[in-house]
This record gives structure tokens, sequence and C-alpha cells, in this order.
């Protein structure tokens, strides 16, 4: 499938957006620094964690309203993915997969333009990293 693919050596090369769907999306900055800020190095706008990295983008931005995640390898980084995303009572849409939801109450959240999307309801990040590399197979 286009704008996704995993890599022999692991890597998911698809976008990975979190966000959520208010009029008025509020400023998450204090969620995504508890959560990401002991695995990022700003030189690079990228995670590190002990088995790889991704590249993340948006949490510099003024107000942080969402997350594009890119180029993910290991297993930690779908972890923190999964837990900024909590964090911040966001979604998580890996491009052309389902919406994965982190709580039953944001599926009434969901936007119409997306109904005919599915959507998941992810309790780790170990299934998030499952549903999305199905997506991506």
């Amino acid at each position: 499938m286009q704008g996704r693919r995993m890599h022999q050596d692991g890597a998911v090369s698809m976008d990975i957006f979190l966000q959520d769907f208010a009029d008025a999306p509020a400023d998450k900055s204090e969620a995504v620094q508890r959560v990401l800020g002991p695995y990022f190095d700003e030189s690079r706008g990228a995670i590190i964690t002990a088995d790889g990295d991704a590249e993340v983008y948006g949490a510099d931005d003024t107000p942080v309203n969402g997350l594009m995640f890119t180029h993910v390898t290991g297993e930690v980084a779908w972890d923190l993915m999964y837990e900024v995303a909590v964090a911040a009572d966001w979604v998580i849409m890996p491009v052309g997969g389902p919406v994965c939801i982190v709580s039953e109450e944001q599926r009434a959240t969901i936007r119409e333009d997306l109904e005919d999307v599915a959507v998941v309801l992810v309790h780790s990040g170990t299934v998030l990293l499952a549903v999305a590399t199905t997506v991506a197979g």
C-alpha cells in the first residue's frame, strides 16, 4: 500500500497521527513533555529508546495539539505512542489504517467523515504495533 511499508530492519515507514477532534484542541504540551521528554532528542527531532527510535513532528509546536510519528523502529516507541495518546486523550491514526482509540469514550468523538473507517480500541503499544503492521503488511 502506498504511504507505508515495513522495512527489513523492522522500521515501519508510515505516518502515524495522534490528535483529537475537538473544535478547539487544547494544548497538550505538558502531557507530551511528561511522556516523551525523557526520550526526546531535540537535535534529531526524534525519540530514542532502548530498542529503536522514531521521528516525531509537532512536539515543539505552540500549542501542542497533535503529533506525527514516522520511521518507527523497535517496540518501546509504540508503547510511548500509546502512552502519550492516553495522557493527551488523543486517538491514533496510522495513514490508511483504522482509527485507534485508547478509551471507549473516544468513539463518540470520531468525525463524521471518518465514520466509514474502522475504529479499533487499543490497550497497549503492543496492540497498536500489531494493528499498524497488519495494515502496513
